[in-house]
């Protein structure tokens, strides 16, 4: 028996099938031919035409800063001596920290407030740091004279 299958992947092909011509696109009757030694130039679009070069962007004038506020003279002093009276305050049970805090805070606080005062500006934190100190001061002596009196009770019923 005689196999007549064809072999895929082979390189040759069968004898029996000619080759047809592959179709070539013919170019229109009507168009006139270049000579032959000149190339052919490809034909582009229309090119646009060409405009003066354009200005640069003229933005319009920003808006001016605002004015920033003045620095208030002292404000530093015036945060320490408030953040002090605070500490004072807190630690009103413990004399050895809160009452030296205190007397400190008062004292930043009111130099904070005469500068402010002198230059003509509120300084809140400086107010906050004389009435915070002086509070803290106000406990740390009531709590003083409290422990004070009991101590010498206490040594008198002896």
């Amino acid at each position: 028996m005689e196999d007549n299958r064809e072999t895929f992947g082979s390189d040759q092909q069968p004898q029996d099938t000619p080759q047809q011509p592959q179709d070539v696109p013919q170019q229109p009757q009507d168009i006139p031919q270049q000579p032959q030694d000149v190339p052919q130039q490809p034909q582009y679009a229309p090119q646009q035409p060409q405009y003066a070069p354009q200005q640069p962007y003229n933005p319009q004038p920003s808006y001016p800063m605002p004015p920033q506020p003045a620095a208030v003279p002292g404000k530093g002093l015036g945060i320490a001596g408030m953040v002090l009276g605070i500490i004072g305050l807190v630690f009103f049970c413990l004399s050895y920290i809160g009452f030296p805090c205190s007397v400190v805070g008062l004292i930043l606080s009111g130099v904070s407030f005469s500068k402010a005062k002198k230059a003509g500006v509120k300084n809140g934190m400086a107010t906050a740091g004389i009435v915070l100190s002086i509070i803290a001061l106000g406990i740390d002596v009531l709590g003083v004279t409290a422990l004070a009196g009991l101590v010498g009770t206490m040594m008198g019923s002896l």
